[in-house]
């Protein structure tokens, strides 16, 4: 496949069932979690995103969504009620179950992570690369260089200098020690439903 029969565009409404397919795949929401409720997961998590970016772009492949990054100018004020009114729509049926209750308390504690990593960490960031999937199975093509470099030249046009992202052993976190990333802090968190610990880590282009 060329690069010719990949487009690369905003992201539209009518994308969002095909990536929160993918993000269950890739977060192996289905390994500790109902199908209901992992299907609920990616819903949630999807809608979380949207709501802290001002920047989107998707790779399509045969019109359907193989990958998609979203950045956020954190100069900017974000244009989320929208956005944030669907999120809470998606989370509230969550916590009318006891599996749902007991699995938001397991992402509470990863969001509890993240918030300490910033609050640990000097430097005063400008943006932030906000999400970033890729289905595993077009990997290699060279799409997920291409959706990096886009968020790059939208940080340069935006003239934002210091972001800083997210990543965890569940994602292909190899892929910002490639691009010459710094990993600034790391953390870790047992998973019992899945019986392995998963190490979440910030990363950011300055250190």
């Amino acid at each position: 496949m060329n690069d010719s029969q990949i487009k690369y565009r905003p992201i539209q409404s009518s994308d969002y069932v095909a990536i929160e397919a993918i993000i269950r795949k890739s977060w192996k929401y289905d390994q500790f979690a109902s199908p209901k409720i992992a299907q609920r997961l990616s819903k949630i998590f999807l809608t979380s995103c949207l709501a802290n970016q001002t920047f989107t772009c998707v790779a399509i492949i045969n019109e359907k969504p193989v990958g998609v990054i979203m950045g956020k100018n954190k100069k900017k004020q974000l244009r989320s009620l929208k956005y944030l009114s669907r999120h809470w729509l998606a989370v509230f049926p969550l916590l009318m179950s006891k599996e749902g209750i007991r699995i938001s308390k397991l992402f509470r504690e990863v969001n509890q992570i993240d918030k300490n990593f910033l609050k640990n960490t000097p430097i005063e960031f400008d943006s932030e690369l906000a999400f970033f999937v890729l289905d595993e199975n077009q990997r290699g093509l060279g799409i997920g260089k291409n959706l990096y470099q886009l968020f790059l030249d939208y940080l340069a046009a935006e003239e934002l200098t210091s972001f800083f992202l997210f990543t965890d052993t569940t994602c292909n976190y190899g892929f910002y020690d490639h691009q010459g990333l710094h990993r600034l802090q790391e953390e870790k968190l047992y998973f019992p439903n899945l019986k392995e610990t998963t190490h979440f880590y910030l990363y950011s282009n300055k250190k």
